[in-house]
């Protein structure tokens, strides 16, 4: 970037930039829980189906795809994608790098510094949710 700043022309640049990101997203369909998506999957393409996805994570620039069955795999896709395109009425953010199932969290429980560990069905180890995300799952079970 160049001084001195012109404003409006700084103002273009970043409407350019996220209505590149928003057309990015708008073109890939949302997912409804029956459907499947194809993926690269660790070297593999294959589908995968929705239902069968418990938890995703961040992986720096990949995501971890942990399935109900206990594997894991590692795809080329964002979490912020993950997010827009996963069903909003089955999945949700518990934390800037976890999405997880809803439908399978088991229990919440405190953790320190005003954050909580989540429980899940099918899965061993819990998973951390920030504070910040607390609010969203507490309105969703009522």
């Amino acid at each position: 970037m160049l001084k001195p700043v012109n404003p409006d022309r700084l103002t273009k640049a970043l409407d350019r930039i996220g209505k590149q990101e928003k057309d990015s997203f708008s073109s890939k369909k949302k997912l409804g829980i029956e459907d499947s998506v194809f993926l690269k999957l660790d070297n593999k393409y294959r589908f995968l189906e929705v239902k069968t996805i418990l938890k995703v994570e961040s992986a720096a620039d990949y995501t971890m795809v942990f399935l109900r069955d206990g594997t894991k795999m590692l795809t080329l896709k964002t979490l912020k994608e993950w997010e827009f395109r996963l069903p909003e009425q089955m999945f949700c953010r518990i934390h800037r790098s976890t999405i997880i199932i809803f439908l399978f969290i088991n229990n919440i429980e405190p953790w320190f510094n005003h954050s909580y560990m989540v429980y899940l069905k099918d899965c061993e180890k819990p998973v951390a949710m920030s504070r910040r995300y607390f609010s969203t799952i507490k309105k969703r079970m009522g």
